[in-house]
């Protein structure tokens, strides 16, 4: 056995110099990030002999992007810019070298490697060692300068050692695996994958992938690229030809549609025959009628006359009788009453319509003059003239009074009119004014509630435009108003108004950085050449920071606070001498005071201060203040302005009164009581009552016998007119067929007759279509000739639609054709015939030709087919079923507590008949193969073609997707189900149904155990001879998921196996690996540099600490 006894890493990341010493099972531990998987790292690269970052552990950071460079040089993060942070930053030489013990020879050797850095972190010069003894004494290093030995110091110091000690550099990484492959006992090379795998093993759930992936050697691949050529070369021919079955396809279509095309334009044909005829059938039948219509319009005529003279004579004989009747009653004297009765009832009831034309217009006037003496009433207006007018109107107020004083009271109401108009100008204009005002109040609010304080208009654009001004020398510049950087202090709040009154315009004085006061004095300057701009003030601070003013205690200047003390000593200049007083009797007592309530004393004066209208503008709540009284001052003239309008509204109304003229007048004063109307309408009724009384029964009976005498008169002059008419009618219509519809008719039958001979004369199928025309007409119960023509015409365009449809369609099909086979063949249907000849060609030569060429392509093939696919995918199905039952054969007598386990593989079901077909004895013959022997290709012939479907790629359209499944199928696994059976005493389970119900312990444990078994494989740990071999293992947060007793047994198992093992974990599991390991290594570290610890029991672990 050649056992693992110690490593020496120098300035390997936070190493400088480190010795570990390792025992049949040895567990590294400490904190996550202080080092442990740096000391895996390390192993690695010596015993895989590779270089690339690829190899370094993932175990605990699967995103790891750790490097042979990072390694070296320390490297430790991010220096914020392009580069990093390293722990070496000048020239160093590293040292990683592992020492060997072959215990059945008691023999040492050593191998690593030792790399040359350099300050500008590039690449480093790294070469290979081994030796033939242990470490050396000096692990190195240079005695008197206690720094490693470069590569050159090294080759140097090799003269002075003996043949065993000297060291031996290799350069490239193959020659390095050669050499320690032999060290090692001469393993596989496999032992390399199985070592990359166990470091950062995490058991899958895929079996197959386990297998395939730590456990198999290397597949043999297949190169399909030579066989694909035949299978392209066949593919080609096989695509020409189907190009031809396609053109043949196209051209055979074409021609179906040409003769489809030949039976619709004789169905046209058919149709016109049809339309044409009818036509003709249809004259000849009009001409008929014409004959019989003229007959029958004659005997009409004489009828009519007959019937005329009949109606004649009776009309005589009934104006006799008439005559008779109006003599007798001209004779009786009750007519003359009922005559003269109705003249005078008329009379009265013109009289009566006038009179109350006049009652109505004289009530109307009456009642609009109430109206509008109500409206004016009803005024909110107290002018004098008005009401005194008003007052006029309360002593007529009953109706007759206002009737018979009509005429002064519609001078009166003009009066009142003419007054309101003039009052109404008035208040136009107030209407005007107040909305002005409303409209600024509301300016006003909206630039509130936006937090813009109300300041004078002057004063705002010039602050606004020294702004702007200042802006251009610095754009940190603040021009600011006095009375926004001041603020009343808490509780002094009640002295606003007194201390804004004071100061009136001083308030927007103008507060500016010191530096820029120059700067803002030459701008006052030249703005005045534009116009006078005065009463603005701007505060020199500058002089301010010279002197110092205190204010006086109860000054108004104590009631005001700033954050500026500059402003806070204008502030003491401007009111420390100006003292609060409680009274008004108190404000002699100083030279300059004021009262609460804007009492001012002030050179020897006391006056009171205006505080209506005043604007509060000082402090955080000026706003707000200046917000409410807007609002106050909004609301008044709002509430105004509705009394307002609805003045208005009533004095519109009244503006339309119209002084009535005196005919007006008269009218009220003489009809408006109703007086006359009624009189008149008691005449009416008196003489409707005399004419109900008269007895007119004998004159009632003589005028219905007149009028029935006239109804009859009338009734037959009536019939006499109508069968004038009828007859003159009749009579022209006669005339009309005679000298035009007939001659007309005559005409267009003999035009007709020969339009049908043109067209029809020379017609083959004339015949068939006079007996189809017979048996159409036959068919039907009443034959209009013009429904049949118009039916027939409407199947003859949709007939001509369907053929231009067709003849489009056809072109379209040649022009496919010509696109799709990249042809020139003309698609005028009056050439056709070139595609008809098109498609004999093909039909008759082309295609049997390619058929016999694809038949030998494709046997060609297929023999390809058979020796480079089959044959590989037997042999690597046999290779991984070889080396699975070599791993079976290690676990045969190994239990794990009372479990033993076994790989098992089988066919894929969904892929089964393949499986059976490659490996069926039937595929061999004498050392050749036999697919093409009858039994063998009958008995699979269904899977050859799919597979050979699948080769050639011709089962899909996506590329990515083609090359994946031909990959797919050229993967032996693809046919393969792999699994784990698990026999515990009499029960067996398959690991694979069991996944989901067990414990992620439960799982790995049987994975675990196989990874063992096959490391014993590689190992050749239980072969009789050559078994003096490398036994290492190394686990990289090994058992993370298995408990303390199952961790144990792993351990025994490990044992079992004759391997040495490496085991890097976190603190909480090695209480369990303790029991079983032979030595402990915990990792400390302080900041950057990483020291080991040995520890031989849990025992001297207990209270330490993993991290410094």
């Amino acid at each position: 056995m050649i056992k693992l006894k110690r490593l020496l890493l120098i300035h390997w990341q936070a190493y400088d110099f480190q010795l570990v010493e390792f025992e049949g099972i040895t567990l590294i531990t400490g904190q996550t990030g202080v080092g442990k998987s740096t000391i895996i790292d390390a192993l690695n690269v010596i015993l895989l002999g590779e270089k690339q970052k690829h190899i370094f552990n993932k175990a605990a950071n699967e995103n790891s992007r750790r490097t042979l460079e990072s390694y070296l040089y320390g490297k430790l993060g991010d220096d914020g810019g392009d580069g990093f942070f390293y722990l070496r930053e000048e020239n160093f030489t590293s040292y990683l070298v592992a020492e060997f013990e072959n215990e059945e020879t008691c023999e040492y050797f050593c191998c690593g490697f030792v790399a040359d850095c350099s300050s500008d972190h590039s690449s480093p010069n790294v070469q290979w060692l081994t030796t033939k003894s242990k470490l050396p004494a000096d692990y190195f290093i240079n005695e008197e300068e206690r720094i490693p030995y470069s590569i050159n110091e090294l080759i140097y110091e090799n003269n002075f050692k003996t043949e065993n000690e000297k060291v031996t550099l290799i350069v490239t990484d193959k020659d390095y695996r050669k050499k320690i492959a032999g060290l090692f006992g001469q393993i596989r090379d496999d032992y390399r994958r199985l070592l990359k795998q166990s470091v950062s093993f995490t058991p899958v759930k895929d079996i197959e992938m386990f297998l395939t992936d730590f456990v198999s050697e290397t597949e043999s691949p297949i190169n399909v690229e030579e066989m694909q050529k035949s299978i392209r070369r066949y593919n080609d021919l096989e695509q020409e030809s189907d190009k031809i079955k396609s053109k043949v396809a196209k051209l055979e279509d074409i021609k179906s549609e040409l003769q489809g095309l030949e039976k619709r334009k004789l169905l046209e044909l058919r149709q016109e025959y049809f339309i044409e005829k009818a036509k003709l059938d249809a004259l000849q039948e009009q001409k008929e009628n014409y004959h019989i219509d003229v007959e029958n319009y004659q005997r009409q005529i004489e009828k009519n006359t007959r019937d005329i003279a009949d109606s004649s004579k009776r009309i005589d004989v009934l104006g006799a009788k008439k005559e008779e009747m109006r003599d007798k009653r001209d004779s009786l004297v009750v007519l003359k009453d009922k005559v003269f009765l109705n003249n005078q009832i008329k009379s009265v009831n013109e009289q009566v319509q006038t009179i109350q034309n006049q009652t109505e217009q004289g009530q109307e006037a009456i009642a609009l003059m109430k109206y509008f003496i109500r409206v004016v009433k009803a005024l909110p207006i107290e002018l004098p003239s008005i009401t005194n007018l008003v007052k006029v109107f309360e002593k007529y107020n009953q109706e007759q009074k206002l009737i018979s004083k009509f005429v002064e009271m519609n001078d009166l109401l003009d009066q009142i009119v003419k007054e309101l108009v003039s009052y109404k100008h008035f208040v136009n204009e107030q209407e005007k004014r107040l909305k002005s005002k409303v409209s600024v109040l509301l300016n006003e609010e909206e630039r509130l509630k936006k937090g813009i304080k109300m300041v004078p208009e002057q004063i705002r654009v010039f602050k606004e435009a020294l702004q702007k001004y200042l802006s251009n020398y610095d754009k940190n510049a603040q021009v600011e108003y006095l009375s926004d950087v001041i603020d009343f202090k808490q509780g002094e709040e009640s002295w606003q108004k007194a201390v804004e009154a004071y100061l009136g315009g001083q308030r927007y004085y103008l507060v500016i950085d010191p530096k820029f006061y120059n700067k803002a004095l030459q701008y006052y300057q030249s703005v005045q050449k534009q116009k006078e701009i005065y009463g603005i003030g701007i505060i020199n601070l500058e002089k301010l920071q010279k002197k110092h003013f205190n204010a006086k205690k109860n000054s108004l200047a104590r009631k005001l606070k700033t954050g500026d003390q500059l402003v806070q000593a204008y502030i003491n200049f401007l009111l420390g001498h100006v003292i609060a007083c409680e009274d008004i009797f108190s404000l002699a007592k100083f030279s300059t005071s004021i009262t609460i309530d804007g009492f001012l004393y002030k050179g020897f004066v006391t006056r009171k201060l205006q505080f209506k209208n005043l604007t509060m503008s000082i402090g955080s709540t000026a706003v707000k203040k200046q917000l409410l009284d807007v609002q106050e001052k909004l609301n008044g003239c709002q509430e105004e302005l509705r009394t307002l309008e609805k003045k208005l509204t009533i004095l519109k109304e009244v503006e339309n009164y119209q002084k009535k003229d005196s005919y007006s007048c008269e009218i009220v004063t003489e009809y408006a009581d109703s007086e006359k109307l009624n009189q008149k309408l008691a005449d009416l009724k008196t003489l409707e009552n005399k004419l109900n009384n008269l007895d007119d029964s004998e004159l009632v009976e003589l005028d219905e016998k007149i009028k029935c005498l006239d109804k009859e008169v009338s009734d037959l002059t009536v019939q006499i007119t109508k069968i004038t008419t009828n007859s003159n009618t009749s009579q022209e219509t006669m005339n009309q067929i005679n000298q035009t519809l007939l001659p007309q008719c005559l005409e267009k039958i003999m035009a007709q007759e020969k339009i049908f001979q043109t067209k029809f004369e020379s017609c083959q199928q004339l015949p068939s279509f006079e007996e189809a025309y017979r048996v159409a007409v036959n068919k039907l119960d009443i034959l209009v000739y013009q429904k049949f023509i118009t039916n027939y015409e409407n199947n003859q365009k949709q007939t001509q639609v369907s053929i231009n449809e067709l003849e489009e369609k056809i072109r379209e099909k040649m022009n496919d054709y010509n696109q799709m086979f990249t042809e020139n063949l003309s698609i005028n249907l009056k050439q056709s015939n070139l595609y008809l000849e098109e498609y004999e060609k093909f039909t008759n030569s082309e295609l049997p030709k390619f058929e016999l060429d694809i038949k030998d392509a494709k046997e060609k093939a297929v023999y390809e087919f058979r020796y480079e696919f089959l044959g590989k995918l037997k042999s690597n199905i046999e290779n991984i079923q070889r080396q699975v039952n070599e791993i079976n054969d290690a676990l045969k007598n190994r239990k794990f507590g009372e479990d033993t386990y076994r790989f098992k593989i089988t066919a894929a079901s969904n892929n089964k008949e393949y499986y059976e077909m490659i490996m069926d004895e039937m595929l061999m013959d004498n050392g050749e193969w036999n697919l093409l022997s009858a039994a063998f290709e009958s008995k699979y012939a269904q899977q050859i073609e799919v597979l050979f479907s699948i080769l050639s790629g011709n089962d899909l359209d996506n590329g990515q997707s083609k090359e994946s499944r031909i990959q797919a199928f050229s993967d032996y696994k693809t046919y393969l189900t792999f699994d784990m059976i698990v026999t515990k005493g009499d029960s067996t389970q398959r690991l694979s149904k069991t996944y989901e119900q067990k414990s992620g312990g439960e799982t790995q444990i049987p994975l675990y155990i196989s990874l063992l078994a096959a490391f014993s494989q590689v190992y050749r740990v239980n072969n009789t001879r050559r078994n003096n071999t490398l036994r290492l293992i190394i686990m990289d947060e090994a058992f993370n998921k298995i408990d303390g007793e199952k961790i144990k047994q792993c351990i025994q198992m490990i044992k079992g196996f004759g391997l040495q093992a490496i085991f890097s974990t976190p603190p909480e599991k090695i209480s369990e690996i303790m029991e079983e390991a032979d030595k402990a290594l915990v990792v400390f570290r302080n900041q950057n540099q990483a020291t080991l610890r040995e520890f031989s029991s849990l025992y001297e672990m207990i209270g330490e600490p993993y991290e410094v």
